[in-house]
């Protein structure tokens, strides 16, 4: 145990820290907007449908994406950091997964469902494939693709229907949220690996050292922006064509799979257009500093992350809030908790070296303590 340790705030990469505080802002965001319940659009004003059209475009599952690939990423820095025959880092990559999964499980119980869960899971899946061969991860990503493409729909062909969510009007919070842990943990394990082949993404770019290479390489970076924007806008409005000129027949598979694939198309291409745009920005100073806030979110990511239901649903219970956030609710919502992720991180982060959860995640999986200021480390690393 006392020969590894996590990566120290010296060695952490700045840029992941800043995606990981960026794609937590879209996380929340999401949060407010479907986990509140959202108003029947029919009572929003003219600003709040362009608003709503708005989030769907550019929202709508675009920042899950970037999270799944910073987890591939960072699991390829943690065996660069030890030889990857070390069994003590992968004994302690396991403790860390099954923290994780500690974690996720007591949130979903109390809360809400969270991503902990599925992206501990497919990581014990990278697990054995951490030696595999570039095209052996292409192939286990091609098929994971499509069990996600065609998993729902063909299972509801072969007769097998997941159980809708029940009705859960008049029941209390804890009583409708256990209704739907137990849902999430049947049937909705089957959509657990959606994020593995994103994660396979990270974990190749990371250790083929290309995502180091593509950071600081302009030509590049302006190329996927263009790119995964032209990909995620192209996608979302062929995809909202399709829709109308379909409504009312009975859609066969390969309709079905083309909507899927679309949705996914567009998702992925905007998540990259965020991710590139970002590194491009971070290639300046000046928006270094800028953008300094958001790495000090992202430092504190499963804090934040776990922080952002122990905020909202207390509010939403004290305020009646569920199933009437309108697209404007649940952007002003969003931007003041995420001012106050920005502040509390900030504050916490001037006196330890990791957020809380951090911390006692660090304590499970290494058995060693850390509290040293971070702040200071990180505004040297700009200059």
């Amino acid at each position: 145990m006392s020969t590894i340790q996590p990566i120290q705030p010296a060695q952490r990469i700045y840029s992941l820290d800043v995606l990981r505080g960026f794609a937590l802002f879209g996380v929340l965001w999401a949060y407010t907007s479907f986990e509140f319940g959202t108003a029947p659009e029919e009572s929003y004003s003219r600003l709040e449908f362009y608003v709503g059209w708005f989030m769907e475009v550019f929202k709508d599952n675009k920042f899950y994406p970037i999270l799944a690939f910073l987890f591939g990423l960072g699991f390829s820095i943690q065996l660069k950091k030890a030889k990857q025959n070390n069994p003590q880092i992968i004994a302690a990559y396991i403790r860390r997964l099954i923290g994780l999964i500690l974690i996720g499980l007591i949130y979903s119980i109390s809360l809400r469902d969270n991503i902990l869960v599925p992206y501990a899971v497919c990581g014990f899946v990278l697990l054995p494939l951490r030696h595999a061969s570039n095209k052996t991860l292409l192939l286990v990503g091609i098929i994971v693709y499509i069990y996600n493409l065609v998993t729902g729909e063909f299972l509801k062909e072969l007769g097998l229907n997941f159980p809708k969510l029940p009705d859960t009007s008049g029941l209390s919070f804890s009583q409708a949220n256990l209704i739907a842990f137990q849902q999430e943990f049947t049937s909705g394990t089957f959509y657990w690996f959606g994020s593995l082949p994103l994660i396979l993404l990270g974990f190749y770019m990371g250790r083929e050292g290309i995502f180091e290479k593509i950071s600081t390489n302009r030509k590049t970076l302006l190329q996927i922006i263009f790119t995964g924007f032209a990909i995620g806008l192209t996608s979302y409005i062929l995809r909202e064509f399709l829709i109308p000129f379909w409504r009312g027949t009975s859609l066969v598979l390969i309709q079905k799979f083309c909507l899927r694939f679309l949705w996914w198309s567009s998702a992925w291409g905007m998540a990259a257009f965020y991710t590139a745009f970002l590194l491009l920005l971070l290639r300046k100073k000046s928006w270094r500093d800028r953008l300094f806030p958001l790495s000090l979110v992202g430092k504190m990511a499963l804090t934040n992350y776990i922080l952002q239901g122990l905020m909202l649903v207390p509010l939403c219970i004290t305020f009646n809030l569920f199933d009437k956030a309108t697209p404007l609710l649940a952007l002003l919502v969003t931007l003041i908790f995420y001012t106050l992720h920005v502040l509390l991180s900030t504050w916490w982060l001037k006196y330890h070296t990791t957020g809380p959860l951090e911390w006692l995640l660090h304590r499970f999986v290494y058995g060693n303590l850390q509290n040293k200021p971070v702040i200071d480390i990180y505004k040297r690393q700009l200059k």
